[in-house]
C-alpha cells in the first residue's frame, strides 16, 4: 500500500509540474524523479474589483485517478475559495481541463463570485471557448 501512495505521488507530483510547465521529468525504476527545472512567472492579480480563478488537472493513466483543484482570489492574492477533487475516471487530457474548467466556473457561481478572471495552461480549450463554436 505504501508503494502504491508513493507511486502515486511521485506521478500527481509530475503530472502538476509538467501542467504548470515548473519541470518536464519522468520517475525512473529506482522510484527517483528525474527532471529538468526552471522558474515560473508568479502570480498577477486581476484588475479592478476582479476576482481570479486559477485551476489545474493531474492524471495518472495509469491507475486511472484523477486530480483537479481549483483557487480562487482577490486582487490582493487572497485565497477567497479552494476545492479539489479526486477521484477514479479515464479521462483525456483535454477532457479533464475542460471538466476542471467547468468545475471552476460552477465553484465561483457557488460563492457568489461572478466578476472573475479565469486563468488555465489548458491552452486547447480556452482557445475552443474563446471561439464561441458550439460543436
Amino acid at each position: 500500500m505504501t508503494e502504491m501512495v508513493l507511486s502515486w505521488s511521485r506521478n500527481y507530483l509530475l503530472g502538476f509540474q509538467d501542467a504548470n510547465g515548473v519541470c518536464s521529468g519522468k520517475v525512473i525504476s529506482d522510484g527517483s524523479i528525474v527532471s529538468n527545472c526552471y522558474v515560473v512567472a508568479e502570480w498577477t492579480p486581476p484588475l479592478g474589483d476582479l476576482f481570479k480563478i486559477n485551476m489545474d488537472v493531474a492524471l495518472n493513466v495509469e491507475d486511472n485517478i484523477v486530480g483537479m483543484g481549483v483557487v480562487i482570489r482577490n486582487r490582493y492574492g487572497e485565497v477567497m475559495g479552494s476545492t479539489m477533487q479526486r477521484s477514479e475516471a479515464t479521462y483525456s487530457p483535454s477532457l479533464a481541463e475542460a471538466t476542471v474548467l467547468l468545475r471552476g466556473i460552477e465553484f465561483m457561481i457557488d460563492l457568489g463570485t461572478l466578476s472573475a478572471v479565469v486563468e488555465s495552461d489548458a491552452k486547447g480549450v480556452v482557445k475552443l471557448i474563446n471561439s464561441g463554436r458550439t460543436d
